[in-house]
């Protein structure tokens, strides 16, 4: 027995029965195994420490060794993926199975689910569905025919390297979109077993549209893209399935947090200022498309705020404007008159808001009539600069015919109001009624807009975007309804079949521009058709 020692404390007594076998047991305890008087001595606390610490370092080193040698297996893997799309690029890869497709072979079933690097922001449709050529095809063709309805983006500014490199999910939004509208135009996108791509391409906007949500930064070209979805999303009944007001909801809650809504400082060099713009451009879209959805679905307005200045920011831009910002503004300018109209008549005069109207009868029609005035003296203003606006520039023209018909749909929404609330208190007697007679107007204007100048220009408005099919659509429904016996006793003799022909013509029109069964006039025409067989 020996006395074990610590700091001239005396511990314990223990035997040592033989010499310690470990380096640990070594330090811990120096004994003299040829003296049987030594005395053995424990470390110091800071002794301790040090070898317990280095013992941790080396067990982290070993996991960080094995995390790095999981990495660079996983790398490799993705790398074969990729290298074995690149062979084959119009194989649709997994991740994204369309219907009706033929089943993969059973060894690829086997083998781990691909990522397709859809984990990455900037992974586009190449090399799944398309090749880069390709993909600069479809790029080209978005500018040449669908921005011309979106006004969105700048082809000076948005270069095919320049969204490439900035937004991969931009430029498959983009893509996507455009491989709708392939036939006719000499690209080649067959893919074996299937009609189109666009299905399939959509399919991956959205997966994209998600996954920018949660591992990309907020960014304008983000916001482009989720307007984009809104404008050429596929229609659907209101509702769960209904997914173009929450691509609009992210796109103005992302302009928000990049302070769009802002205006910044000038700048010279020319880059500089058309991004200052294309900021400028996202934020008033974004003010349109919320008005303009809000006025659809009757719903609460996002954008609280008006967009400041509407003319100044359109004169004052002056050369650096794209051509199509002028129709812009002048909508702008109407759906800021249209947001007052509807705030005065569902709230009562302490600003409450009312769940159903807050004026009737005689205010009600006092209060239309004053802002039908107002609209009126901005058509005065801006039609004389739109239908000179750049006559020669293609695309220019084309949105001089879009101009009437959006602002006689915003007429048909405000005098509605009265029309039915007349109608719900036997008002309404004769065709000389004020409010049938304005309604009547303002949708057989509608619908004539799109039957006869529209019809001219079929190669533009086959690409435009859900909401100019839906104009026509609620103002050839709306004559549909006064066909109803209500109505009969006091319609002219003959105004029965005018408005069935225009009706028709309207169905026409939209089987004409449809470009497949899935595309939005080809919903509304059966709409209609449906209606007028009843």
């Amino acid at each position: 027995m020996r006395e074990v020692t610590f700091d001239g404390l005396t511990l314990v007594s223990i035997t040592i029965l033989s010499p310690p076998t470990s380096p640990r047991c070594q330090s811990l305890l120096e004994a003299d195994t040829t003296t049987t008087d030594a005395k053995v001595q424990l470390p110091s606390f800071q002794q301790i420490a040090s070898s317990t610490g280095a013992t941790r370092e080396r067990r982290r080193s070993s996991a960080a060794s094995k995390k790095d040698r999981d990495k660079d297996r996983r790398e490799a893997n993705g790398q074969q993926q990729r290298e074995k799309a690149r062979r084959q690029p119009s194989t649709i890869s997994a991740g994204v199975q369309a219907s009706g497709t033929e089943d993969e072979p059973e060894q690829e079933e086997a083998q781990p689910r691909a990522r397709d690097n859809w984990d990455d922001d900037r992974a586009t449709l190449v090399p799944a569905l398309i090749t880069e050529d390709q993909e600069r095809e479809l790029f080209q063709l978005f500018f040449d025919k669908i921005n011309i309805n979106a006004a969105l983006l700048d082809p000076r500014l948005h270069k095919y390297e320049y969204v490439r490199k900035r937004s991969g999910f931009l430029l498959t939004v983009m893509t996507a979109i455009a491989s709708r509208y392939v036939a006719g135009t000499g690209l080649s996108l067959d893919v074996p077993g299937k009609k189109s791509i666009f299905m399939d391409a959509m399919a991956r906007a959205r997966r994209a549209a998600a996954l920018a949500l949660v591992t990309a930064g907020k960014s304008v070209e983000s916001c482009q893209a989720y307007i984009l979805l809104t404008l050429f999303d596929k229609p659907t009944r209101p509702g769960e399935e209904d997914k173009g007001w929450q691509f609009s909801g992210l796109a103005i809650r992302m302009a928000t947090d990049l302070n769009l809504h802002l205006t910044g400082p000038s700048h010279e060099i020319e880059q500089r200022v058309r991004e200052h713009i294309n900021r400028q451009r996202v934020w008033l879209v974004c003010f349109n498309l919320d008005r303009s959805l809000s006025t659809q679905f009757g719903r609460p307005n996002t954008v609280l705020l008006d967009f400041p200045g509407v003319r100044e920011w359109c004169y004052k831009n002056g050369r650096w404007n794209d051509p199509y910002d002028l129709t812009s503004c002048a909508f702008a300018e109407v759906m800021i008159a249209m947001t007052e109209f509807q705030k005065r008549v569902f709230r009562d005069e302490a600003g409450a808001a009312s769940s159903g109207l807050a004026l009737r009868g005689e205010d009600l029609k006092k209060l239309t009539l004053e802002y039908d005035t107002r609209i009126r003296e901005i058509c005065a203003v801006w039609k004389p600069r739109v239908e000179g606006h750049l006559p020669d520039y293609p695309g220019c023209s084309y949105r001089t015919l879009l101009w009437p018909f959006c602002v006689e749909y915003s007429r048909l929404v405000m005098f509605s109001f009265g029309f039915q609330e007349a109608f719900q208190t036997g008002a309404i007697a004769s065709t000389e009624d004020f409010w049938f007679r304005e309604c009547y107007n303002a949708a057989k204007t509608i619908v004539e807009v799109c039957v006869t100048s529209l019809l001219r220009s079929l190669v533009n408005y086959k690409f435009t975007f859900h909401s100019h099919y839906v104009y026509p659509t609620f103002a050839a429904a709306f004559l549909l309804k006064l066909l109803r016996p209500a109505f009969a006793s006091f319609l002219p003799l003959g105004q029965k079949e005018t408005i069935v022909q225009l009706v028709r013509s309207a169905v026409d029109v939209f089987n004409a521009v449809a470009v497949d069964d899935g595309h939005a006039p080809k919903h509304y025409a059966r709409f209609l058709k449906n209606h007028l067989n009843k």
